[in-house]
């Protein structure tokens, strides 16, 4: 295929073009389902895949034990193990779904559209338009989007029907079971693996190619080939404090990291690492909640790595450069901040402002300040409402409720202001009957703000009341805007 071949010939890694692929034939089978042509696929058809990968259940891999057997001799799965997506309590990360998850249906739509790129640039096929568009808008302009009112949201191209994807969380290890891990490992070249993986947070395909000249026992260094930038630097051994990047490339020699089968030495591949990892964890006796042995990949330690030096006060952007990753938001990506981790931070934080502040503003609330506490907020109800005075402070108009502009008057309470504003009224009439001149100015004062309060108050009711018109057309519209085809015109 044109496009793995181009993707070999950009120098990528060998496990790219096996990702890619594997993308490609999930949507190729969905073609070869429907009968569709892959340069005949519409927008509707990527739209329907990515519902599809959303819905669907992964299907099941049989295990290498039980393949070329029949269905009735595979045994049936432990019902003992814990449910999809619950997390381990050793490792805090949560177990595999039944469902594709939101990374590989991102990782897939990224691939797909991509593709479809390439054979558009290369004007292949019978292709017209790239089923997975990006979209352009701005943000607040997405179905579903919000908006701060103030803040200005600058263009984002994304996939159109690319899925949002959380942030991983990744394994961790804890100390004393780091050490069962470490002294259950058959050898010293496993140990050394451990330990080198576990201080420099290098990636398990680097230091696996690492060469014998690349360890540097005086500058206590030993050198790798970043994975990215294929660049060379120097990583800090287990035990020592420095790190830095160095240019200087020794001449090729055997790899630092060997396996000896039939006499002969070979690479050390990362299956084999696994393997052993795997047969320590399980002769650790370390295991999850259900009882089944913990997992880890090489990858783990690297993560377990930026974790803690973060935690233990590393700069973030050192440990970029030790990581060799291009960006920061990468770095902090590996790093795990765990619910007990923000937790125990934030009290400390709080121990940390109140040792800064006086003893006193942090004593103990005596049950008569409790008491008044309490009665604030009972002494706030009224019989129009609520009052909203802030705590601790007096009325302002002397318990004049109806003229204080913090009264909140319920809607249940309208006839009684009616009542209200109808005594206030024949009030007025009286004064000017009897000649109160000095009651009249009160009465007025009182009248308009209670005329206020019952204008806001149907003002409210009004809109609870009115419906909205959210735009979609109906059905007479609809009709309206069909087009009518004319009938041909009779022959002569």
């Amino acid at each position: 295929m044109l496009y793995l071949k181009e993707l070999m010939a950009r120098d990528s890694s060998p496990l790219t073009p096996r990702s890619y692929g594997m993308d490609l034939l999930r949507w190729f089978r969905f073609l070869w389902v429907l009968g569709i042509e892959w340069d005949r696929a519409t927008r509707e058809d990527a739209r329907d895949f990515m519902l599809w990968m959303k819905l669907v259940d992964k299907p099941v891999r049989v295990h290498w034990r039980h393949r070329g057997k029949a269905a009735s001799e595979v045994p049936p799965p432990r019902s003992d193990r814990p449910v999809p997506g619950t997390l381990n309590p050793v490792t805090g990360k949560p177990t595999v779904g039944t469902k594709y998850s939101p990374r590989t249906r991102a990782h897939c739509e990224t691939v797909l559209r991509q593709f479809y790129d390439f054979h558009l640039d290369g004007n292949v096929g019978a292709l017209l338009v790239n089923p997975f568009p990006l979209v352009r808008e701005r943000r607040s302009a997405r179905p579903g989007s919000h908006s701060d009112g103030e803040k200005k949201h600058r263009n984002r191209r994304s996939g159109l029907y690319r899925p949002t994807v959380p942030q991983q969380i990744p394994r961790r290890i804890p100390d004393e079971k780091y050490t069962d891990v470490f002294t259950g490992l058959r050898s010293h070249r496993d140990r050394a693996l451990l330990a080198f993986w576990i201080a420099t947070g290098a990636r398990a395909e680097e230091l696996l190619s690492a060469t014998q000249g690349g360890a540097v026992v005086g500058e206590q260094t030993i050198g790798v080939i970043r994975k990215g930038s294929r660049e060379y630097q120097d990583c800090p051994p287990p035990r020592t404090r420095s790190s830095g990047c160095g240019s200087t490339k020794n001449p090729p020699m055997p790899l630092l990291l060997q396996d000896r089968m039939s006499g002969y030495p070979r690479p050390l591949s990362a299956a084999s690492i696994r393997r052993g990892l795997d047969a320590t964890l399980l002769a650790s006796g370390l295991v999850d909640s259900v009882g089944e042995p913990l997992i880890f990949q090489p990858h783990d330690f690297r993560r377990i790595f930026i974790t803690d030096s973060i935690l233990n006060g590393l700069p973030p952007h050192i440990a970029q450069v030790i990581a060799g990753h291009d960006h920061i938001g990468t770095t902090m990506g590996y790093a795990a901040i765990y619910p007990t981790d923000a937790i125990e931070a934030h009290r400390a934080f709080i121990a940390r402002r109140r040792a800064l502040r006086p003893v006193e503003e942090y004593r103990t609330v005596t049950a008569e300040e409790w008491d008044e506490f309490l009665g604030h907020f009972e002494r706030r109800k009224l019989a129009l409402g609520d009052c909203g005075r802030a705590y601790g402070t007096d009325c302002a108009h002397e318990h004049a409720c109806v003229r204080c502009p913090v009264l909140i008057v319920h809607a249940t309470e309208r006839p009684r202001l009616v009542e209200i504003r109808d005594n206030l009224l024949a009030r007025i009439l009286e004064a000017e009957r009897e000649g109160w001149l000095g009651e009249i100015e009160g009465l007025q004062s009182s009248l308009t703000h209670a005329e206020e309060k019952l204008a806001q108050l149907d003002a409210q009711i009004a809109r609870k009341q009115e419906a909205v018109d959210l735009g979609i057309p109906t059905l007479r519209e609809i009709v309206a805007r069909t087009t009518v085809v004319a009938a041909p015109p009779e022959p002569s």
